[in-house]
């Protein structure tokens, strides 16, 4: 309006407001409409590039997974290490309570012992595709 090019960061704001495509808005080519790029490039792309598109969408989604697994053993290591710790350390006190005539509570190790058993058992379980 100015007798200048618009700034990048215009152009940027003007197509996010109106829901335009910036390809479209600066070379006339492609679709309209901002919301359509997608269903655009799906319509153009050959078998090939859809199906290199799935392959690297499948690797990345399978390291994902592999990281997620990688971290529930870490975390049911730690429980694992901490019921042992607990049972250890009520075991210690039972003992020197044994020694003033005090029982020891086997519910409360087997509780923990329980719970570390149900989480591990809740990491182990993955949907398998033919769940669905």
């Amino acid at each position: 309006m100015q007798g200048q090019a618009p700034s990048a960061e215009f152009l940027i704001g003007m197509c996010a407001a109106l829901g335009v495509s910036a390809n479209w808005l600066l070379t006339g080519h492609g679709p309209m409409r901002a919301s359509e790029i997608r269903k655009d490039a799906l319509r153009q792309a050959d078998a090939g590039e859809l199906l290199t598109a799935m392959s690297e969408t499948m690797t990345a989604l399978l390291d994902r997974v592999s990281r997620l697994e990688r971290y529930m053993q870490t975390i049911e290591t730690r429980l694992r290490a901490q019921a042992d710790s607990a049972i250890e350390a009520k075991s210690e006190k039972s003992g020197a309570a044994g020694d003033r005539g005090e029982g020891r509570s086997p519910t409360n190790d087997d509780d923990v012992r329980d719970r570390a058993r149900r989480i591990s058992g809740a990491a182990a379980k993955r949907s398998s595709p033919d769940d669905d």
